[in-house]
Protein backbone atom coordinates (compact mmCIF):
# COMPACT_ATOMS: atom_id res chain seq x y z
CA UNK A 1 0.00 0.00 0.00
CA UNK A 2 1.38 3.40 -0.91
CA UNK A 3 1.72 6.35 1.47
CA UNK A 4 -1.30 8.32 0.23
CA UNK A 5 -3.53 5.24 0.47
CA UNK A 6 -2.35 4.63 4.02
CA UNK A 7 -3.16 8.23 4.93
CA UNK A 8 -6.62 7.93 3.36
CA UNK A 9 -7.37 4.78 5.36
CA UNK A 10 -6.12 6.30 8.61
CA UNK A 11 -8.16 9.46 8.02
CA UNK A 12 -11.37 7.69 7.10
CA UNK A 13 -11.41 4.69 9.45
CA UNK A 14 -8.32 5.12 11.65
CA UNK A 15 -7.92 5.87 15.34
CA UNK A 16 -9.99 8.90 16.38
CA UNK A 17 -12.06 8.92 13.15
CA UNK A 18 -15.86 9.15 13.05
CA UNK A 19 -15.80 5.45 12.09
CA UNK A 20 -13.84 4.68 15.28
CA UNK A 21 -16.04 6.77 17.58
CA UNK A 22 -19.21 5.33 16.03
CA UNK A 23 -18.29 1.64 15.89
CA UNK A 24 -15.73 1.39 18.68
CA UNK A 25 -12.85 0.02 16.62
CA UNK A 26 -10.45 1.38 14.04
CA UNK A 27 -8.15 0.20 11.29
CA UNK A 28 -4.54 1.16 10.61
CA UNK A 29 -3.31 1.50 7.07
CA UNK A 30 0.09 -0.16 6.77
CA UNK A 31 2.85 0.30 4.25
CA UNK A 32 3.66 -3.20 3.04
CA UNK A 33 7.26 -3.92 2.14
CA UNK A 34 8.87 -6.90 0.45
CA UNK A 35 7.76 -10.23 1.89
CA UNK A 36 4.91 -8.89 3.99
CA UNK A 37 2.34 -8.98 1.21
CA UNK A 38 2.84 -12.70 0.66
CA UNK A 39 2.21 -13.36 4.35
CA UNK A 40 -0.98 -11.32 4.66
CA UNK A 41 -4.21 -13.14 5.42
CA UNK A 42 -7.17 -12.63 3.09
CA UNK A 43 -10.48 -11.66 4.69
CA UNK A 44 -13.49 -11.94 2.44
CA UNK A 45 -17.18 -11.48 3.09
CA UNK A 46 -19.21 -10.96 -0.09
CA UNK A 47 -22.19 -9.38 1.68
CA UNK A 48 -21.80 -5.68 2.46
CA UNK A 49 -18.30 -5.37 1.00
CA UNK A 50 -19.05 -5.20 -2.74
CA UNK A 51 -17.21 -8.53 -2.89
CA UNK A 52 -13.88 -6.91 -1.99
CA UNK A 53 -11.07 -8.75 -0.22
CA UNK A 54 -9.34 -7.22 2.77
CA UNK A 55 -5.83 -8.21 3.76
CA UNK A 56 -4.67 -8.47 7.36
CA UNK A 57 -1.08 -8.68 8.51
CA UNK A 58 0.23 -12.02 9.65
CA UNK A 59 0.44 -11.81 13.49
CA UNK A 60 4.26 -11.64 13.67
CA UNK A 61 4.37 -8.86 11.09
CA UNK A 62 1.67 -7.01 13.01
CA UNK A 63 3.69 -7.39 16.22
CA UNK A 64 6.84 -6.03 14.55
CA UNK A 65 4.93 -3.02 13.23
CA UNK A 66 3.69 -2.36 16.77
CA UNK A 67 7.17 -2.72 18.26
CA UNK A 68 8.63 -0.33 15.71
CA UNK A 69 6.13 2.31 16.90
CA UNK A 70 7.37 1.46 20.41
CA UNK A 71 4.45 3.05 22.26
CA UNK A 72 3.45 1.71 25.69
CA UNK A 73 0.12 0.41 24.35
CA UNK A 74 1.87 -1.38 21.48
CA UNK A 75 4.42 -3.06 23.74
CA UNK A 76 1.58 -4.18 26.03
CA UNK A 77 -0.24 -5.59 23.00
CA UNK A 78 2.80 -7.55 21.83
CA UNK A 79 3.45 -8.80 25.36
CA UNK A 80 -0.13 -10.11 25.49
CA UNK A 81 0.30 -11.83 22.12
CA UNK A 82 3.39 -13.55 23.53
CA UNK A 83 1.66 -14.52 26.79
CA UNK A 84 -1.32 -15.98 24.91
CA UNK A 85 1.09 -17.82 22.57
CA UNK A 86 -0.47 -16.17 19.53
CA UNK A 87 3.04 -15.36 18.30
CA UNK A 88 6.42 -17.00 18.77
CA UNK A 89 9.29 -14.92 20.17
CA UNK A 90 11.94 -16.56 18.01
CA UNK A 91 9.99 -15.86 14.82
CA UNK A 92 9.53 -12.29 16.04
CA UNK A 93 13.29 -11.93 16.48
CA UNK A 94 13.84 -13.26 12.94
CA UNK A 95 11.32 -10.80 11.52
CA UNK A 96 12.95 -7.98 13.47
CA UNK A 97 16.33 -8.87 11.99
CA UNK A 98 14.80 -8.78 8.49
CA UNK A 99 13.23 -5.36 9.12
CA UNK A 100 15.29 -2.39 7.99
CA UNK A 101 15.36 -0.04 10.96
CA UNK A 102 17.56 2.67 12.29
CA UNK A 103 20.33 0.88 14.24
CA UNK A 104 19.39 2.55 17.53
CA UNK A 105 15.74 1.54 17.22
CA UNK A 106 16.72 -1.99 16.17
CA UNK A 107 18.81 -2.37 19.33
CA UNK A 108 16.09 -0.91 21.55
CA UNK A 109 13.35 -3.16 20.17
CA UNK A 110 15.53 -6.28 20.27
CA UNK A 111 16.58 -5.58 23.85
CA UNK A 112 12.96 -5.06 24.92
CA UNK A 113 11.89 -8.24 23.14
CA UNK A 114 14.63 -10.39 24.67
CA UNK A 115 13.99 -9.05 28.19
CA UNK A 116 10.24 -9.59 27.76
CA UNK A 117 10.68 -13.13 26.45
CA UNK A 118 13.04 -13.98 29.29
CA UNK A 119 10.60 -12.59 31.85
CA UNK A 120 7.77 -14.66 30.41
CA UNK A 121 9.79 -17.87 30.48
CA UNK A 122 10.63 -17.60 34.18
Amino acid sequence: MFGSQVDQIDGAIGEGSLFHTTLGFYIHGVRIRAGWRERTIAVHRPVGTRNQIGRCLEPHDLAISKLVAFRDKDRAFVRTLLIEEMIDGDILLDRLTATHLDAELQILVEKWLRITMQGLSE
